[in-house]
């Protein structure tokens, strides 16, 4: 083989091993310095006022059915003010609410098969009482929801999504009744400190 291309194709992989690392190394920190300015802001921006109210609890009823037979839960649902959290979406700090259940961290109304889901190790038909933490507890910057509607819990984080009439169709079970034994707080928000 002739001298000139070995030493040829030994130069072309020296050179593109050197341009490979001279790349990474101009690259990497360039990407990490377009960051610290983002997250400066982020630590820096202004607190959102800060509500007087910031624990809540909501008793409620809801009947539901599975598989034809009807069934009445009773629980109350807690709510807490959790602090705030940057959105990089609109590069706002937001309060965050947090709500749970008397019960537990959801309501689970009737277990489902998990291997449909891919990475889930147990699901369920859960309840959503039909109002967002922030929503019960007087925020008007909060989600807002309409009514209680069932969905899909899977495992301890993940969610389904299936309409009401795909849930009755796979799984037997509908909401029938929802009542709200309190009424929304209504809250007065303070400028941080």
């Amino acid at each position: 083989m002739d001298k000139h291309i070995l030493y040829s194709k030994a130069s072309a992989a020296i050179i593109s091993v050197a341009l490979t690392i001279t790349l990474l190394i101009g690259w990497f920190p360039t990407l990490c310095i377009g960051w610290i300015p983002i997250m400066c802001y982020a630590e820096n921006a202004p607190e959102p006022d800060v509500p007087l109210i910031t624990y809540g609890e909501f008793p409620f009823t809801a009947v539901y059915e599975v598989d034809g037979k009807e069934y009445t839960i009773e629980d109350i649902a807690i709510c807490e003010y959790a602090g705030s959290r940057w959105n990089e979406g609109d590069g706002k700090k937001h309060r965050i609410w947090e709500m749970r259940f008397e019960s537990g961290p959801y309501i689970a109304l009737c277990p489902i098969d998990p291997s449909e889901f891919v990475g889930a190790d147990e699901a369920y038909v859960a309840l959503n009482v039909g109002y967002s933490a922030g929503q019960l507890m007087g925020d008007s910057e909060s989600n807002k929801y309409k009514d209680a509607f069932l969905y899909l819990q899977l495992g301890h984080n993940g969610y389904g999504s299936r309409s009401s009439e795909e849930i009755y169709e796979s799984y037997g079970a509908k909401l029938i009744s929802f009542e709200l034994h309190a009424q929304p707080i209504e809250n007065t928000f303070v400028p941080a400190e």
